[in-house]
């Protein structure tokens, strides 16, 4: 399956340019487009970054500053998606909100295929510590570049590290990257861009210390679909600059995974983490 490069305008306007349908009290919608994927579905990571884009629009004062969704059923590609957006709490430090994407069932009636409760707060003064970065990260001139599905920028590998690879492996993977052109100022266009890379790795990573088995088997020799995904926003960051991505899988039983990651910048500052539980089962023949 060929997957198109989209180029770093269309994925911006994608993630953070929406049409107002209806709704001009705490509840409205909002139409944006797809990436018009060849699967005929609507990435995940998509759907992550549009979330964060359409919930910042309720005040752009007060930053997102976490997200957690949970993927009902897969969103078929129909050139457009709405989201449902709720106002659960606007106040003036915290915001509460949640994004729905509804959609006919079998039956035609309305069903949620997306739920998202997305956080927002302005900035105060408080206790400060994050994760350790990695010794053995580099600089990002060190990395290897890699080609990531549809996702524009620069991706540098640390070390040998291949998802593509059905060897064991080391259970982590380390990568550099960043858009090399210069983004708007406004946060979230940097979260949602970040969203949609931090999402794509995460399922791979659960497969590394496993032999015979690599992201190459995803709907092949594997079943496999991301069920929840979770992001929290530590610190301010730009992804115009490197940010170091540093995934592992910590768990995965039962047919499913756990992956979570933690995200720096190149001055080693904890700037977001990340987690998610993804399907992953052996398909049947």
């Amino acid at each position: 399956m060929k997957f198109p490069v989209i180029s770093l305008g269309q994925m911006l306007s994608t993630l953070t340019e929406f049409d107002h349908v209806r709704g001009d009290g705490p509840v409205n919608v909002w139409r944006g487009a797809t990436l018009g994927m060849p699967t005929g579905f609507v990435f995940g990571s998509q759907l992550v970054g549009q979330a964060i884009g359409v919930a910042s629009r309720l005040d752009p004062t007060q930053p997102v500053r976490s997200i957690h969704l949970t993927f009902v059923k897969p969103v078929p590609d129909t050139g457009s998606v709405e989201f449902t957006v709720t106002t659960l709490h606007g106040g003036k430090q915290y915001a509460t909100q949640r994004v729905e994407v509804i959609q006919p069932g079998r039956d035609g009636r309305p069903e949620v295929a997306v739920t998202a409760t997305v956080v927002s707060h302005r900035d105060a003064p408080g206790i400060e510590h994050g994760a350790e970065f990695p010794a053995d990260a580099g600089a990002p001139g060190d990395g290897r570049p890699v080609a990531t599905i549809s996702l524009p920028g620069e991706q540098r590998v640390v070390g040998t590290t291949d998802l593509d690879d059905a060897t064991v492996q080391p259970n982590r993977y380390l990568v550099w990257a960043r858009m090399p052109e210069a983004l708007p100022d406004a946060p979230a266009a940097h979260q949602a861009l970040l969203s949609f890379a931090s999402e794509l790795p995460l399922i791979g990573t659960s497969l590394l210390q496993h032999t015979g088995w690599s992201q190459a088997d995803a709907h092949v020799g594997l079943r496999t679909a991301v069920l929840t995904h979770q992001m929290v926003f530590h610190r301010p960051f730009r992804y115009d600059d490197w940010l170091l991505l540093s995934h592992t899988s910590p768990a995965a039983s039962g047919g499913s995974s756990y992956g979570r990651s933690d995200i720096f910048d190149a001055a080693g500052a904890h700037v977001a983490s990340v987690s998610q539980e993804a399907m992953v089962r052996v398909a049947k023949p």
